[in-house]
């Protein structure tokens, strides 16, 4: 019983830990990002409220609404500035213009995905190399990126799996859990690594189910419900 209760202490302790890490980081980044898009910096601004979205994994949660809000400011700033700086190159042949434009577009998307890649948001990075890819297939500083942001994704994710699978072979499993998770957030799009850690987490699921059913039997037989504890 006073190891049960340690590790549910432990379990707490950690989970406090982490919420406690989690809210402070996502109001820095907050207030970082709304520091760099008050000073016209939007690149910057884009990278630092992508940092704290990365934490709002469905997409919808009302605590992010403020941060969403802002990401759409910078993105509307990010494209008035393209576009007043491509109202300059009005007088010059479309072609010119053409050319102009695609290469701004490449650049975008470029220092996009740098943001992200900064960010360790590898799957977001390569989605805008291939985007910028898709106009200038040619680039090498494009090319480049997207195969530093794939090999390091791919490193990433053996990182935080060998440190789960450490921590659920030492019985460590809700501590081993948080570690998967952002496994899995890393690996979307990726059928191969989404498959095998889903099945890890399944993995300890059960586990943690089965602790539990022997645990509540455990206590039914100590009270002598014999028929409770049979089931």
């Amino acid at each position: 019983e006073y190891n049960a209760r340690e590790v549910a202490r432990i379990q707490r302790q950690v989970i406090n830990q982490l919420e406690m890490k989690r809210r402070e980081e996502i109001s820095s980044g907050k207030a970082q990002a709304r520091l760099y898009f008050n000073n016209d910096d939007y690149i910057r601004a884009y990278r630092e409220i992508n940092k704290v979205l990365s934490y709002d994994e469905e997409g919808n949660d009302a605590e992010f609404a403020d941060a969403r809000l802002l990401l759409d400011q910078i993105n509307n700033a990010i494209k008035a500035q393209r576009d007043k700086e491509l109202a300059a190159e009005v007088a010059r042949s479309a072609e010119e213009a053409r050319i102009k434009r695609n290469q701004q577009m490449v650049k975008e998307h470029y220092e996009k995905a740098l943001a992200y890649f900064e960010s360790e948001e590898y799957p977001d990075a390569i989605s805008e190399c291939n985007r910028a890819l898709e106009i200038d297939p040619q680039s090498e500083l494009v090319q480049d990126l997207k195969a530093k942001a794939n090999e390091d994704l791919k490193q990433k994710l053996v990182d935080l799996v060998t440190k789960a699978r450490g921590l659920e072979k030492s019985g460590r499993l809700m501590e081993a859990i948080p570690y998967y998770n952002q496994a899995r957030r890393l690996a979307r799009n990726n059928k191969e690594w989404e498959t095998r850690i889903a099945s890890w987490v399944s993995s300890i699921e059960r586990k943690l189910s089965y602790d539990d059913l022997l645990r509540r039997a455990a206590n039914h037989e100590r009270s002598r419900d014999w028929s409770a504890a049979a089931d």
